[in-house]
């Protein structure tokens, strides 16, 4: 039978994927936030029947950000599916990813699919987002975040501050 290890974390987590398995083997998928949040999700242990709204940073940083609800907000998402506002801008996800020092580097960034991605969503949810706030949020350097971000203007036509 498998163990509950939902009292071993904090009400706010986050969670490297591939050190997850443990925590995550007596959670089952409940409820999805839907095609515009594709990284929320809500989970319910079948052992205590805590429900966790899961955030699935896989992008850029490759994290589960989880929250604990409570009775109240637990009836809210599964009666009338009214989601905390937590995790609903990637932005979001990033800004804990920072917090919680889980950040990468990538290799050959100006090559990278899933930073131009991540970049033409930041712009869309936030438009006129500064360039200086996606290296911050994306571990860019300055000069690097201008390059991605001309690039991802010029494709997507998304609105992008260039600062400085």
């Amino acid at each position: 039978m498998d163990q509950c290890r939902c009292d071993t974390v904090p009400a706010l987590a986050v969670v490297d994927m591939g050190k997850h398995e443990a925590l995550f083997q007596t959670l089952d998928r409940v409820r999805d936030r839907g095609e515009h949040y594709w990284w929320l999700y809500a989970c319910e242990c079948r052992a205590c029947r805590t429900t966790w709204v899961v955030a699935s940073e896989e992008r850029q940083n490759d994290i589960f950000i989880m929250k604990k609800l409570d009775a109240p907000a637990t009836e809210l998402l599964l009666r009338g599916n009214v989601w905390p506002p937590d995790f609903e801008r990637y932005e979001a996800l990033l800004e804990i990813g920072r917090e919680w020092d889980r950040y990468v580097r990538f290799v050959d960034p100006e090559n990278s699919m899933s930073l131009g991605w991540t970049i033409a969503d930041l712009a869309r949810e936030r438009p006129g987002i500064a360039v200086s706030r996606l290296a911050w949020l994306l571990n860019l350097t300055p000069e690097l975040a201008a390059t991605l971000a001309r690039k991802v203007v010029d494709r997507e036509g998304v609105d992008i501050t260039f600062d400085g």
